[in-house]
């Protein structure tokens, strides 16, 4: 399964991507998350490479986690793999933009 978005831009600019892709492919027992990226992630007006978990701060109102995965194979008894990835993940500590805190925003969900 594959989300492709482009031209992605939150809060007037403030956190703005070319392109965010989430994808997520498994064939039995292996699964692939890699193909899942932000192009051009630009948080804060500094620019951002994205690796998977990692963990943003943004200013005083919170914190972005990109490319967050969680993947699981089962046993030996039932083999198999299940995994997901959402490509931009944006959790508000305080009041934001007109959204009130504790409010979550996840782009890019496979």
């Amino acid at each position: 399964m594959t989300t492709s978005l482009s031209g992605v831009s939150l809060f007037h600019g403030e956190i703005t991507a070319d392109t965010v892709q989430s994808s997520v492919s498994s064939a039995g027992t292996v699964g692939d998350v890699g193909d899942s990226g932000l192009t051009n992630l630009v948080v804060l007006g500094a620019p951002v490479s994205a690796t998977p978990n990692a963990r943003v701060p943004l200013a005083d109102w919170g914190y972005a986690v990109l490319l967050a995965e969680s993947t699981q194979a089962g046993g030996s008894a039932a083999p198999s793999w299940r995994g997901t990835v959402t490509a931009l993940v944006v959790h508000l500590d305080a009041d934001h933009g007109g959204l009130t805190a504790g409010t979550e925003i996840r782009i890019g969900y496979g």
